[in-house]
């Protein structure tokens, strides 16, 4: 009675039903929102005047109406209890109130307050609201069932296990034998939950090389669209045929972790579908269903470490082969190779103006270099204008296409800049040649004389600095040893790690190193370094022989490798906001020696 008079007080005075999204007036009166509204809005309330449709109050004003949340939240659960059961309580005759409980021994189905002075003895055996108590009883001495026969696996009433068939045999409460199955199940779900966090981990994995595929894709497509700004008009072809390689590979490449992906989602959900039946037998509190659940499926929700490990075993990530991707040089290798052809002549007259030619025709024969990229017309007309001018310019191509990063380098350099050591910057433990020129580390110190641009470290600066203009100088490193060469601010730290060059934002440097492998034989790579961060170069350096190329109005500085053909290896831009001085560094058995 109690449960019904309540129930009686959650129904809107206007609609007679449960409150709609109730809202409370000044008054302290409650109506469901849409009812009060309506109330206002109807003939009788269009002098102006509202009231209070129970107390009869008057405002002349439509009065402010609050939402009421926690008669909203009494009203949705006691809707949500009558959609869940269709079953009413036996002893609420006066009015229909929804059951909480059923009693298999009482055959009656309970409210909350008829459940609380119910008996508590065992023998109430208490389940879901049930109008069918057949299902619920033994089919042969019509009670109920209490017990479960581990012997024959069934559920026996007292009488089974007393004077029937099940006699003897080893029983236990049904109670006890749902909670033991239960337990067995949520250990089923400890399992498999990691099992489900794992499976998530490797299909993030799989997204990340995914993404790192795309990004990588997108990296090469901006290179090369940078590559192709200033000549657009020449190659748009050669672009887009690039782009659709890249395209390409990153098809291939995303192809194999979409398919993995996808497998990982199908498994994901029918771990996500077991892992609900399980948690829906937990949640159960019918231990009938629980067993006989239990006994149709019960194969089916068991976990086995087995499976789960030959599964796991079969599913190895492996990375990208990101590598792959620097496979579009040899697209750019093609294309460039025709237009660098085409623009040679005006790169010529760009670069090297006839006031600055000196005696080409000396200097190329003593270089003996070949230009493999530039054609016979270029050549001809190097050649006529340095016959015209009677100066000497030293003439090179240069070839970039083998670098991962292409950037086109300068087709004409000019002579050698002759540089010489700083020695008031040298460390003490490095050892600066008489003529100024060479480099090497030294175990011992020197015993320079203390000055505050000297360096800590085992590094160098050119005594001559470059503000504006081009310039380009060589140096050749030793076989052995860690090398660093570029260029820095005069503004560098002279001490701790971060003096360095190309370990702070003051310095960019080409940088050989020595690795080991397991069979402990050193192999030696190179990488392009500025602000800590590194650029590894994809491809092996040979030769002991490199040139630098700084361009201060361009805001560059390349570096190349000088053998019979000359290769671009690494270029960084940026926007120089300090004369610049060439820099060197060498740690263990190295040296570098500045060519004239």
């Amino acid at each position: 009675m109690a449960l019904a008079d309540l129930r009686d007080e959650l129904n809107c005075s206007i609609c007679r039903e449960l409150y709609i999204d109730p809202v409370m007036l000044p008054c302290g009166h409650n109506y469901c929102q849409g009812c009060i509204i309506k109330t206002w809005e109807s003939e009788e309330s269009r002098e102006e005047v509202f009231s209070c449709p129970d107390c009869r109050r008057s405002f002349m004003r439509r009065p402010e109406i609050t939402r009421n949340l926690t008669l909203r939240n009494i009203v949705d659960k006691v809707r949500l209890n009558q959609k869940e059961s269709g079953i009413f309580c036996t002893y609420c005759v006066h009015s229909s109130v929804h059951a909480s409980k059923t009693c298999l021994l009482c055959e009656a189905s309970l409210c909350v307050t008829h459940l609380y002075w119910h008996s508590k003895s065992e023998k109430h055996v208490l389940t879901e609201p049930t109008a069918v108590f057949e299902s619920k009883k033994c089919s042969i001495h019509g009670k109920v069932l209490y017990y479960y026969c581990k012997v024959d696996g069934a559920c026996i009433c007292e009488s089974c296990y007393l004077d029937g068939e099940h006699r003897g045999h080893q029983v236990e409460k049904l109670k006890e034998a749902s909670e033991k199955r239960k337990e067995s199940l949520r250990k089923v779900l400890e399992k498999l939950c990691p099992k489900k966090k794992h499976i998530e981990e490797r299909e993030q994995r799989l997204e990340g090389y995914k993404r790192q595929v795309k990004c990588k894709s997108e990296d090469q497509t901006k290179e090369v669209s940078l590559l192709f700004t200033d000549i657009r008009k020449h190659h748009e072809a050669l672009e887009k045929r690039v782009n659709h390689e890249i395209s390409q590979l990153e098809a291939n490449l995303s192809h194999p972790f979409t398919d993995q992906i996808r497998h990982l989602e199908i498994k994901k959900q029918n771990l996500i579908k077991r892992i609900h039946q399980i948690e829906e037998l937990c949640n159960m509190v019918n231990p009938i269903a629980v067993i006989e659940e239990w006994n149709s499926q019960g194969a089916a929700l068991s976990y086995t470490e087995e499976g789960d490990n030959e599964g796991s075993r079969r599913e190895e990530l492996l990375a990208p082969d990101l590598e792959q991707m620097d496979q579009v040089s040899e697209t750019l290798l093609t294309g460039l190779n025709g237009i660098v052809n085409e623009i040679s002549t005006f790169i010529y007259k760009q670069k090297a103006p006839i006031a600055d030619i000196k005696k080409a025709g000396d200097v190329t024969q003593s270089e003996g270099r070949k230009t493999p990229c530039c054609s016979g017309k270029a050549q001809q007309e190097v050649s006529s204008c340095t016959k015209e001018s009677k100066k000497q310019t030293l003439f090179r191509s240069v070839s970039c296409f083998e670098a991962s990063c292409c950037v086109v380098p300068p087709m004409y350099m000019k002579r050698a800049t002759d540089l010489t050591l700083d020695i008031n910057t040298a460390a003490n433990n490095i050892v600066v040649s008489d003529d100024k020129k060479t480099v090497s580390y030294s175990e011992s110190s020197q015993g320079y004389t203390d000055s505050s641009d000297r360096f800590q470290q085992s590094q160098v600066l050119s005594s001559r600095s470059f503000a504006s203009g081009q310039h380009y100088w060589e140096v050749e490193i030793s076989e052995l040893g860690e090398v660093r060469i570029g260029v820095a601010y005069p503004s560098i730290a002279r001490k701790g790690f971060q003096s360095y060059i190309g370990e702070n934002p003051k310095s960019w440097c080409l940088y050989r190193y020595e690795t080991s492998n397991k069979l402990e034989e050193k192999q030696q790579k190179f990488s392009g370094r500025h602000g800590s961060k590194e650029t590894n170069l994809p491809y092996k350096v040979s030769c002991h022989r490199l040139g630098v190329y700084l361009d201060c109005e361009a805001g560059s500085v390349s570096f190349y490798e000088l053998c019979d053909q000359i290769r671009h290896l690494h270029t960084f831009t940026a926007t120089f906001t300090e004369p610049l001085h060439a820099a060197f560094c060498v740690w263990g058995d190295a040296s570098v020696t500045i060519l004239s």
